[in-house]
């Protein structure tokens, strides 16, 4: 194990609304206040998500952690089997 001993640090979700298959993976910090959620639906469903961040701002990102649109009022519709990235902005 690594064992951290820095100063407690928030990727910022505090709840994610949805059903159980939706699941968070990770969170990583890029530049400056930003952090990328990445997310995968693992039961063959589709819906949507509300998500409770403290962000400012939520963003679509692909898998080289660029925009690729925007998350409004918390929600995210996903597919089966889909893996989702969410920009978390805290700015």
């Amino acid at each position: 194990p690594v064992r951290y001993t820095g100063k407690p640090v928030s990727a910022g979700l505090r709840n994610a609304d949805t059903h159980s298959g939706l699941v968070p993976n990770w969170a990583k910090p890029l530049t400056g206040k930003c952090w990328v959620l990445r997310m995968h639906e693992a039961l063959g469903l589709r819906g949507t998500c509300t998500l409770d961040t403290s962000a400012k701002q939520l963003s679509r990102m692909d898998l080289r952690d660029e925009t690729n649109g925007r998350v409004v009022g918390g929600k995210l519709e996903y597919r089966p089997y889909q893996l989702l990235s969410i920009g978390m902005h805290m700015k």
